[in-house]
């Protein structure tokens, strides 16, 4: 996602995810760094990527079934697909369908 697209209020916890997952993504930083987003009740596509990096923590951990269940929350998350999906939502979605 594109730093300018995140809202301000937000932008220190995206910044803390990015950080998180730039290392081991199967660190216990990661579910944190992704729920302190959650909490801030991001729109849509960021909520989509907290859930996504939450979920490619559990595929990593072993843990199946928390994964799936967390990528279909991030695709719930987004919702139905727009006429003219943006190339970030695509690529999310590529993102999230690849753990499942």
């Amino acid at each position: 996602m594109d730093p300018g697209d995140v809202p301000v209020e937000m932008r220190d916890e995206w910044q803390a995810l990015v950080d998180a997952q730039s290392g081991d993504r199967s660190a216990s930083a990661v579910d944190a760094a992704a729920d302190a987003l959650l909490e801030q009740e991001p729109p849509a596509e960021l909520r989509a990527e907290a859930l996504a990096a939450k979920s490619e923590r559990q595929y990593l951990l072993g843990n199946d079934g928390d994964a799936i269940a967390l990528a279909d929350q991030a695709l719930a998350a987004l919702g139905p697909e727009p006429e003219r999906p943006t190339k970030h939502r695509q690529q999310l979605m590529g993102s999230i369908q690849r753990l499942l």
